[in-house]
């Protein structure tokens, strides 16, 4: 998720580094990242689409998940503020 809030590329950094490059990081930006999921037994107020549609400029992943821990349909959500993010949570899980 630190890939998506601070703009950088951790994996490429890593590898970079395991080679013995000296790697530098600089972040190029400052968002907050979210992961929510939903699970299929239960009923939402919105729908797959629904949810795209509203806030598709925010989430910048989604699949299906095959976890009972981390839910049967994940979400990763990117947004400016903690407020969009606590909005963006809500949506996704009402």
């Amino acid at each position: 998720m630190i890939n998506h809030s601070r703009g950088m590329d951790c994996w490429d950094l890593y590898a970079r580094t395991c080679s013995g490059e000296r790697a530098r990081a600089v972040p190029s930006r400052d968002m907050v990242c979210l992961y929510a999921a939903r699970v299929n037994s239960r009923r939402y107020l919105l729908s797959h689409e629904e949810l795209l549609a509203e806030l598709g400029g925010e989430i910048v992943f989604h699949m299906p998940m095959d976890s009972r821990v981390m839910g049967d349909y994940a979400y990763l959500a990117l947004t400016e503020s903690q407020e969009r993010r606590a909005h963006a949570a809500a949506r996704i899980t009402a």
